[in-house]
C-alpha cells in the first residue's frame, strides 16, 4: 500500500505538474467517437426562441382560496339537501296495483290516557303494501262508523297516518300496528256511547298513476267489523238528568236600531244551564206568538244568533238562572200586513231537550212565558243608504259526508247596511256553487254539477256584524243525487262560487253587484263528520288546516282574497 502511494505521487514530476491542461474539442471528439463505432452523428436542430420557458412567479391570493372553500362547501349543501329528492326521483319505481283487498281488524284495546280505540289491522292482498315507498306510492284511507238500527254514523278521530306503516308477515299478508281513533268524550256522554259496541271499518286503498289534479282513480277497498268495550270517562261531570223546567219573562222591550222584540228570561230547573260541557247536552227552539183578535200571529223569521243566545245563562239562586239579552227580530213588511201596531200581550214558547241519557232518548220541556210589548209602526222605520262597494273577503269550506252537503262560512265588506231590518226587502241574493270534476272513471265524459242551496232566502238575510262594514254568514248546499250515487266520482273537483246581490233602491233603480267569484277544490268521496253530531251548540271550533279542505272535524280550507 506504501508502494502504491508512492507511485501516485510520484508518477509526474514536479516540472510537468507546472504545465497547463491542453484545450479539448468535445465537438471533434463526440464526431471522431461515432465514426470509430460505425454510426451517423444526429443533426442538431436549433431551439426556437419563443420555446424557451419562461420563469414562474408565484403570486399568494388569500381571497381566491376563500371563494374556492366558499363554493365547495355549498356545493356540499346543496348535494346534501337535493340528495332525498334525486334519490326518490330515480330510484321509486311506479307500484303496482292489486286485484283484491281483504282486511280484519285485531289485538282491539283501550287506552285511557289517550282516550282512544287502539288496534292492528291485518290486510290480504297482492299490493305490495311494505314497499319502501308505499306511503308515497299508494293513497291510504279508512273510516270507522257505528250503526243503530238501519243508520250508520261515521266517528272522526282516526289516525290516517298510522294506515302508511305496514309489515309483511307472510304471503300477500300484512300487518299495520297500533291505529288510534280517538273518542270525544263530550260526544260520548251525550250519545251514551259506552259499554260494549260493534263497529264497522272501512279500508281504501287507491293506487296508479296520479290525474291532473293530484288524485290516483284506481282503488280497492275491504270491509270489516270489530267490537269494543267503551268506559264512561271519569274526570267529566255528567250532569243529572232534568226533572222540572219553569220559565217566566223578567223584561221585555223593543230595539229600534235591531227593529226587534229584547227578552230577558229566568228558568227554575235542575239542569245545569250555565255548565259549557252540559249546554253540549241541551237542545233549543221557541216561538213567540203575539195575541190578536183575529188569532195568534208569530214573526215569521227566527235567527240562528238568539238561538245560540239561549247556550248563555248566569246562575243567580239556587237552581235559577237568568238568561242573556234574547233578540228576537220582527220583519216589518209581515208587522205591517198583519197589523202589528200598538201594545200586545204575546207568549214566549220554549223547547228544551235533554240528552244527558244519549240522543236516542231524549227528555224534552215545553215551558212558556207571558209578556207584554208595545210595537212601533213599521212606517217609522227609515230606509238604508245607497251602496257604494261590495267586496268578498274569505270563506271557510266544509263538506259533509254524512248530510251530503257542502257549507260555506263567507266573509264580505261592503258598506250596505246588511243587518238593517229591511235587508232582506232592499237586497236579493243569488248565490252558486258549481263543480267541474273533469272526467268520471267509467263515463270518461266531463260532468258539471250546479249544488242546490238549501234555504237560501234565510241564510242571505242571516248576516253578523263583526266590524265595520264586515259581514259573515254561512251558505249550505245540497250534492245532488249524481254524486251521492256514483261511486266513480273520486278525487279533486274544481269549483267556483259566485255571489251576485241586487239592490233595490226603489222600483226604478235598481243596481247589480255580481263581481264576487271564487275558485277552490273539493276532494271526494267527501270526509265525514264529528261522531253523532246533531248541531247541538259547541264552545269549540273545529280543527282547521291551512292548503287541505276537508270534513267539519277537520281539516278545513280558509280562502282569502288576493
Amino acid at each position: 500500500m506504501r508502494n502504491l502511494d508512492r507511485m501516485l505521487t510520484d508518477v509526474f514530476s514536479e516540472d510537468l505538474k507546472k504545465v497547463p491542461p491542453a484545450l479539448v474539442d468535445k465537438k471533434a471528439v463526440a464526431a471522431r467517437t461515432f465514426e470509430k463505432l460505425g454510426l451517423e452523428q444526429p443533426s442538431k436542430r436549433p431551439i426556437a426562441q419563443e420555446e424557451w420557458a419562461t420563469p414562474v412567479t408565484r403570486r399568494h391570493r388569500p381571497w381566491a382560496v376563500l371563494a374556492a372553500c366558499l363554493m365547495l362547501a355549498v356545493i356540499a349543501g346543496v348535494g346534501i339537501s337535493l340528495r332525498p329528492m334525486l334519490t326518490a326521483m330515480f330510484s321509486q319505481e311506479e307500484l303496482s296495483g292489486g286485484t283484491y283487498l281483504e282486511c280484519a281488524v285485531t289485538d282491539v284495546s283501550f287506552d285511557t290516557e289517550k282516550w282512544a280505540i287502539v288496534f292492528d289491522l291485518e290486510a290480504k292482498t297482492d299490493l305490495n303494501l311494505d314497499h319502501p315507498d308505499a306511503a308515497t306510492g299508494y293513497d291510504f284511507t279508512a273510516y270507522v262508523s257505528r250503526t243503530i238500527g238501519s243508520t250508520r254514523t261515521s266517528m272522526s278521530g282516526l289516525d290516517q297516518e298510522a294506515l302508511t306503516h305496514w309489515t309483511e308477515t307472510g304471503k300477500d299478508t300484512y300487518r299495520c300496528e297500533n291505529v288510534t281513533l280517538e273518542i270525544d268524550m263530550i260526544a260520548q256522554v251525550k250519545n251514551w256511547f259506552t259499554g260494549e259496541q260493534d263497529l264497522n271499518l272501512e279500508l281504501f286503498v287507491y293506487f296508479g298513476e296520479k290525474n291532473d289534479s293530484g288524485t290516483r282513480e284506481e282503488k280497492l277497498s275491504a270491509e270489516t267489523s270489530f267490537t269494543v268495550d267503551l268506559p264512561m270517562p271519569e274526570n267529566l261531570i255528567t250532569p243529572a238528568t232534568g226533572t222540572y223546567f219553569e220559565l217566566q219573562n223578567v223584561e221585555a222591550s223593543f230595539d229600534r236600531e235591531a227593529w226587534a222584540v229584547v227578552l230577558t228570561l229566568e228558568a227554575k230547573t235542575d239542569m245545569v244551564l250555565d255548565d259549557s260541557i252540559a249546554q253540549q247536552m241541551y237542545g233549543w227552539d221557541y216561538r213567540l206568538a203575539f195575541h190578536t183578535e183575529d188569532g195568534d200571529v208569530e214573526p215569521s223569521v227566527y235567527y240562528g244568533d238568539s238561538l245560540h243566545t239561549l247556550t248563555l245563562w248566569t246562575e243567580t239562586g239556587e237552581n235559577t238562572y237568568q238568561s242573556s239579552p234574547l233578540v228576537v227580530r220582527l220583519d216589518p213588511d209581515y208587522q205591517q200586513q198583519m197589523g202589528l201596531e200598538g201594545s200586545f200581550d204575546a207568549t214566549f214558547s220554549l223547547t228544551v231537550t235533554d240528552l244527558t241519557k244519549g240522543e236516542y232518548d231524549p227528555l224534552q220541556f215545553f215551558p212558556t212565558a207571558d209578556i207584554s210589548v208595545e210595537l212601533p209602526s213599521s212606517s217609522e222605520l227609515e230606509e238604508p243608504e245607497p251602496a257604494t262597494y261590495f267586496e268578498l273577503q274569505t270563506f271557510i269550506l266544509r263538506t259533509d259526508k254524512a248530510a251530503s252537503q257542502v257549507s260555506l262560512q263567507i266573509s264580505v265588506e261592503t258598506d250596505m247596511d246588511l243587518t238593517h231590518p229591511l235587508a232582506q226587502k232592499y237586497y236579493l241574493w243569488s248565490p252558486s256553487l258549481t263543480l267541474f270534476p273533469g272526467t268520471s272513471s267509467e263515463t270518461e265524459a266531463p260532468w258539471i254539477s250546479s249544488l242546490a242551496q238549501e234555504d237560501g232566502s234565510k241564510s242571505m238575510v242571516d248576516w253578523t256584524l263583526t266590524d265595520t262594514n264586515q259581514y259573515t254568514t254561512t251558505l249550505y248546499f245540497s250534492l245532488d243525487s249524481v254524486i251521492q250515487e256514483d261511486p266513480s266520482f273520486t278525487g279533486k273537483a274544481d269549483c267556483t262560487f259566485q255571489l251576485a246581490c241586487l239592490e233595490k233602491i226603489s222600483e226604478e233603480d235598481v243596481r247589480s253587484w255580481d263581481n264576487a267569484s271564487r275558485d277552490f277544490s273539493i276532494t271526494f268521496p267527501l270526509t265525514v263528520n264529528p261522531i253523532l253530531d246533531y248541531g247541538i251548540p259547541s264552545s269549540e271550533e273545529p280543527n282547521s288546516e291551512i292548503g287541505v279542505i276537508g270534513s267539519a272535524d277537520g281539516p278545513t280550507q280558509i280562502y282569502t282574497t288576493p
